[in-house]
Parts: C-alpha cells; sequence; structure tokens
C-alpha cells in the first residue's frame, strides 16, 4: 500500500495549511486503521518549494506501508 503526500501551497506569511496523504493500492474495501501524518521537515518561511513527507499510517497486519 502506498501513501503519496497530496500537493498544497500557502499564501507568503500565512498559516500551513492541512497537510494530507492519500492511500492507494488498498483492496476489497479495505481502509486505513491509521491516517498517515504529513508535513514539512524543517524551517519553510521562504517562497519556493519543500517536499511534503508523510508517516504512521497502518491499514492492518495485511499490508506493508510505503511512502
Amino acid at each position: 500500500m502506498l501513501v503519496t503526500a497530496n500537493n498544497a501551497e500557502k499564501v507568503y506569511g500565512a498559516a500551513d495549511p492541512a497537510f494530507a496523504g492519500t492511500p492507494s493500492g488498498l483492496l476489497n474495501g479495505d481502509t486505513l486503521t491509521t491516517a498517515p501524518t504529513c508535513g514539512v521537515a524543517g524551517a519553510h518561511a521562504s517562497v519556493g518549494t519543500y517536499d511534503i513527507a508523510c508517516s504512521g499510517a497502518s491499514a492492518g497486519g495485511n499490508y506493508a506501508v510505503t511512502y
């Protein structure tokens, strides 16, 4: 199962948006048992592009989660 960070934008000087990730590869109506936590590491106040990383998701013992 793969969790992909969703793109996000913010206006200079504004607070961070809610970062989220989208799961793929779940089968037969399975859902996440624990949602991922996503965010930007380190300082990111200047204008630019930053990587959004996710971690902590779970879909139970039948799935290995990758990001």
